[in-house]
């Protein structure tokens, strides 16, 4: 299961980065300025937060894999199919899907991971969340070495094509089905555990930081870089 899900986020860290890697030659593709462009990356932090709320009550009630085979194939559509004709509207449509799937498969993980491992799966959670900064360290290097030939949209299509590939793998691992939960009349221990808050700031971390300031480093990185200094004034 590690190996599993240590790869789905690797993958999801590719998408956080994804948009910010790419922004210089998506705003001038479609067209977009800096506000479009952040409207761009709250698509994504809006999809990855419904697919989380979603998946919640789904993964406590249906077996996993066909939902996180879905979260998959979901994700990889929404990349695979985006091109440099596209509107701003239909952007918008895929990366909030892109985001979608990345929540569900997100909540799945953390879930199993929790039930497979109970009082021991922190350091498990902790390593799977470790792939999404694996990813989002690897992937502009590799989205950089595309655009030297290609336009934005080959990115795009690689990382969808990447998680149909892997949509094989997720599709001949058992996962399970929800377990049954017993009420015991106890009180529940707070949530608000060292464990659970260190797991929230890492998560705020990687999709605050990686997916929404990533966004604006080149535009600004670029307008520092050209904005006249004190002494040339």
């Amino acid at each position: 299961m590690i190996p599993l899900g240590f790869t789905a986020f690797v993958l999801f860290g590719g998408v956080l980065v994804l948009l910010g890697a790419n922004q210089h030659e998506l705003a001038e593709s479609l067209s977009l300025d800096l506000s479009e462009t952040g409207l761009l990356g709250a698509a994504l932090a809006v999809g990855i937060g419904i697919g989380g709320v979603v998946a919640g009550p789904v993964v406590d009630r249906y077996p996993r894999r066909p939902v996180f085979l879905g979260a998959i194939v979901i994700t990889g559509l929404a990349l695979v199919s985006g091109d440099v004709e596209m509107s701003f509207s239909r952007a918008l449509v895929h990366v909030v899907l892109m985001g979608f799937g990345g929540g569900v498969y997100d909540t799945l993980l953390n879930t199993v991971a929790v039930e497979r491992y109970r009082e021991q799966s922190s350091r498990p959670l902790s390593l799977l969340h470790a792939g999404a900064s694996v990813g989002a360290v690897l992937a502009p290097p590799l989205i950089g070495w595309l655009s030297e030939n290609h336009d934005w949209s080959w990115s795009f299509r690689t990382t969808g094509a990447s998680y149909l590939l892997f949509a094989l793998w997720v599709a001949a691992v058992p996962l399970g089905s929800p377990e049954a939960h017993v009420a015991t009349g106890k009180p529940a221990k707070s949530v608000w555990s060292p464990a659970i808050v260190a797991l929230c700031a890492v998560a705020f971390a990687y999709v605050g930081v990686e997916g929404a300031i990533t966004l604006f480093a080149v535009p600004y990185a670029c307008l520092l870089y050209t904005s006249p200094s004190p002494r040339d004034q």
